[in-house]
């Protein structure tokens, strides 16, 4: 009877630990073929075998033979993940596809507004939150989406002056904003800048 660990020290697990080979094979002078899943990194697998503490024969390895379990699984990721963008404007979305053996990229799709086939978003002209998504042509089982929230455009200014007195409307303009107001008179301007307090 022969006991032999079969550890697999690059994967970091035992494999195979005190191992009957004899009642494996059902019998003498018979192969046993044993299968283990393990995932490769960086292209290097490392195999030990160690003596068990039987301490009786060593078996014989004819092969080992480390066969993909199947093809690369397409993978796709856009950029960016979120976005705001103003009613009708445009906000360009990129994609990164890998493993795809046709290199076929991708379909885009939005639930509002347009995108067009080079991953350019307009904005539909109605607040709220949309999504976008690119599609594998490959594999349409796999996605990537963004998430874009549509705001609405700032207030329109307009500017009435009645001799040095200047009133701007709306007047309901959020504290904080930025404004720089310039005044023409007679040829001269003056520029006045500052944040609505």
């Amino acid at each position: 009877m022969s006991r032999e660990p079969f550890i697999s020290a690059g994967m970091g697990f035992t494999a195979r630990g005190c191992f009957d080979i004899f009642a494996a094979a059902g019998g003498e002078y018979k192969a046993v073929d044993e299968t283990f899943p393990i995932t490769v990194t960086n292209g290097t697998v490392s195999i030990t075998f160690t003596r068990g503490s039987a301490n009786v024969d060593y078996p014989k390895v004819d092969a080992i033979a480390i066969v993909p379990s199947g093809p690369p699984v397409i993978g796709v990721s856009i950029s960016p993940t979120t976005a705001s963008v103003v009613e009708g404007a445009t906000r360009q979305f990129t994609v990164t596809v890998v493993n795809d053996p046709k290199n076929a990229g991708v379909n885009w799709t939005s639930t509002g507004g347009m995108i067009n086939p080079t991953g350019l978003f307009t904005a539909p002209a109605t607040t709220g939150a949309y999504s976008v998504t690119a599609t594998s042509v490959s594999d349409p089982t796999k996605t990537a989406s963004a998430t874009v929230t549509i705001t609405p455009p700032p207030p329109a200014l307009a500017l009435s002056c009645s001799g040095l007195v200047c009133t701007i409307t709306p007047t309901n303009i959020p504290s904080g904003t930025a404004y720089s107001i310039t005044v023409t008179s007679d040829g001269t301007s003056a520029t006045a800048t500052g944040a609505v307090p």
